[in-house]
């Protein structure tokens, strides 16, 4: 589950353009869609151009719509098998855009070059609490030792925490994950208290926290969501694999990472709530990481 970077933009533009659909290339979708550009011009967005009916519909307009679908697809595709998950309304936009309103006689690369510039590639980091999973004795350590019971992974971008029963430990927590993770932004505390006091998100403190980076840009609410959970599902598998191949040792003589107890039967199991936050970095840049809180409907909650 290692997160990867944006790759080179006129690279990955030369292999989405060699890409073959049928008979044709993608670069034979890019030459008919610029040779309806001055048409396409004349609506204001991909919504309006879509949703045109009658008289309002150009000459090719099907096709037209038949090779957006195809850029956009294999766009998603290659960015997606990256961990990039641009939501496809973003990469509508800016197809379209790039398409009849730009000047670009390449409008894919355009496209990979505004990801890049405008930092949507950026990483942030979901949230999530887990159940029937922990580190043992991590109360009993740090009440004993002081000592600071977590596991924090940069390298896979997991993380794991038994329960604070503290928002201000969570917290804490929170940003030495974000600054391992090399999240540039800090989290913005005032807000993510105002998640807390106003929606389902009492685990913060009572559950232990499972927490995963992600480089995720939704146009909409919900639009990342299936591969958000799919991206939770992964890594919480990894860590239960972890937990049942760790060395049985003595407790005394346990390292953290030896610390990992998993109780769960099945990974639906570990994964208990359907509500999570996603931070992340979005432009135009603040001062914030900024934060959402959303219920994940593809995770079921356990019964009570």
């Amino acid at each position: 589950m290692r997160t990867t970077r944006l790759p080179a933009s006129k690279r990955l533009a030369i292999k989405i353009l060699a890409a073959r659909k049928g008979r044709q290339t993608l670069s034979d979708s890019v030459a008919f869609l610029l040779a309806k550009r001055s048409a396409m011009a004349t609506f204001a967005g991909i919504s309006s151009f879509v949703l045109a009916e009658g008289p309002e519909r150009i000459p090719g307009h099907s096709g037209c719509e038949h090779h957006m679908l195809a850029l956009r697809s294999h766009l998603a595709r290659e960015l997606w098998s990256r961990q990039l998950y641009i939501g496809v309304s973003v990469l509508d936009d800016l197809l379209f855009d790039s398409v009849a309103h730009d000047t670009t006689t390449n409008p894919v690369l355009r496209v990979l070059e505004i990801i890049r510039d405008e930092g949507l590639h950026h990483p942030g980091m979901v949230v999530f609490p887990i159940h029937s999973f922990g580190m043992l004795s991590a109360g009993f350590v740090q009440w004993l030792t002081g000592a600071r019971l977590e596991y924090i992974s940069s390298d896979f971008g997991i993380a794991i925490s038994p329960q604070t029963n503290d928002m201000t430990k969570t917290l804490e927590f929170l940003e030495r994950v974000r600054a391992r993770f090399g999240i540039k932004k800090p989290i913005n505390e005032e807000l993510i208290y105002h998640w807390y006091r106003s929606r389902s998100t009492r685990w913060m403190a009572s559950n232990p926290l499972l927490v995963v980076k992600a480089q995720s840009f939704p146009g909409g609410y919900y639009e990342n969501q299936v591969l958000l959970v799919s991206k939770l599902r992964a890594c919480a598998a990894t860590v239960s694999m972890l937990a049942c191949l760790q060395p049985r040792q003595d407790l005394i003589r346990r390292r953290a990472s030896d610390f990992l107890a998993p109780r769960a039967s099945t990974i639906s199991k570990l994964l208990t709530s359907n509500t999570t936050w996603y931070c992340s970095t979005r432009p135009p840049s603040g001062s914030w990481l900024g934060t959402v809180c959303q219920c994940t409907c593809a995770v079921r909650p356990l019964p009570k």
